[in-house]
């Protein structure tokens, strides 16, 4: 009975050095698309989108996924 929103910023990164994190930042990081999908505790669903995220198409990526226990989807929807 939980809702989670989740924000992907996609972007071109040249080179610098990130902000440094404040304890409430979270860990802010530069990833490509394969080491995001080679993350151990990576939930199911960002396996199903990251194609759709980091695709050609610049639409706006938008699903709903239920989750019956631990990391075990019940449902994933995609609206595309």
């Amino acid at each position: 009975d939980q809702e989670l929103y989740f924000h992907f910023l996609v972007a071109d990164y040249a080179g610098g050095t990130l902000k440094e994190n404040t304890e409430n930042d979270g860990e802010l990081k530069w990833l490509t698309p394969q080491e995001i999908a080679k993350l151990d505790n990576l939930l199911g669903e960002i396996k199903e989108v990251l194609p759709h995220i980091f695709g050609k198409s610049n639409k706006v990526v938008s699903y709903k996924v239920v989750y019956e226990k631990g990391n075990t989807m019940s449902t994933f929807i995609l609206e595309t």
